[in-house]
């Protein structure tokens, strides 16, 4: 559960910094 939370915010936050 935590894992796959993880996973999802993890290329978010990538995405954010990215695009920022």
């Amino acid at each position: 559960m935590l894992k796959d939370l993880s996973l999802y915010l993890f290329p978010i936050l990538f995405l954010k910094k990215n695009f920022l």
